[in-house]
């Protein structure tokens, strides 16, 4: 999470108009009742959910939108937009049946102003479809009421609340003393990661593990779709600094098991060495 102002990391010339987008989503959303939204702020990026999907996320080089599929390509080929069907029949994400994956570019600043409009009834038909779920217990637990103050700062505007007491929240003051007092309390520095870096690693591997080649949406079907860690090669805390990472080089998809094992030494075993250990074990 960050507390820089919103969309910093979008170039000027479209950042309002993205603003603008966001906002429209979530009073969309928030039209069909409350808890059916969350908006999540990263140090390069921004999300906004709707029930169980993503239908909105900013980052620095494009904007990514799920839209309906029938009416987007009813908008006819769209320079400077690529859509992708993804993998299953039903959608995208099948929690938006017939949906589409849309990456918009920014520049120039006329052409994204035009594929939004093209895409415009294909979104709001996304996010009707949506809201048939509420918003899930990790969109709540990922929501920020100061980055939609920084919203509604930017767009001079009120923005809705989506409405649910957050999970952080929920945790009493007789609670926190229990902890407190058995735990105690502990501050701590974490290296940032890089959100945009790791969605780049893995439209480039693909969500398989990268060494023992466990797909979660083969084992778990829809739930599993997408979800991998992502191992950096080197050690973000043996840096020590902030660094420009490259996703293709110094970062891998990996299941949690192995990216436990590569860990389990320090430093880490490298990816190739864990390889052979698993390659040894299965051919045992």
């Amino acid at each position: 999470m960050t507390s820089n102002p919103p969309l910093q990391f979008i170039p000027p010339a479209v950042r309002h108009r993205v603003a603008r987008l966001a906002t429209e989503v979530i009073e969309q959303a928030a039209s069909f009742g409350q808890g059916y939204w969350g908006l999540t702020p990263y140090i390069d990026a921004m999300r906004v959910n709707v029930g169980w999907t993503e239908i909105l996320t900013a980052l620095p080089e494009y904007l990514r939108l799920i839209v309906d599929g029938n009416l987007a390509r009813e908008a006819g080929v769209l320079s400077g937009v690529t859509l992708d069907a993804g993998r299953d029949t039903r959608g995208f994400y099948p929690s938006v049946p017939g949906s589409v994956c849309a990456e918009i570019v920014y520049q120039p600043a006329e052409l994204f102003e035009h594929n939004i409009g093209a895409l415009h009834p294909a979104l709001i038909q996304s996010v009707r479809l949506a809201t048939r779920r509420r918003a899930s217990r990790g969109v709540q637990a990922g929501h920020s009421p100061e980055a939609v103050k920084a919203l509604a700062s930017l767009m001079g505007r009120q923005i809705p609340s989506p409405g649910y007491t957050l999970i952080s929240e929920q945790v009493t003051e007789k609670e926190v003393e229990l902890m407190e007092g058995a735990l105690r309390r502990v501050v701590s520095s974490q290296h940032e990661r890089n959100s945009t870096a790791r969605l780049k690693c893995i439209q480039h591997y693909g969500a398989n593990c990268f060494i023992c080649g466990f797909s979660f949406e083969a084992a778990y079907g829809e739930i599993g779709r997408g979800f991998i860690h992502v191992h950096h090669l080197v050690p973000v805390s043996s840096i020590g600094k902030t660094y420009q990472i490259n996703p293709i080089n110094d970062l891998r998809p990996v299941c949690p098991n192995c990216h436990a094992m590569l860990h389990s030494k320090d430093p880490p075993l490298a990816v190739e060495e864990l390889r052979s250990l698993v390659s040894r074990g299965t051919d045992a």
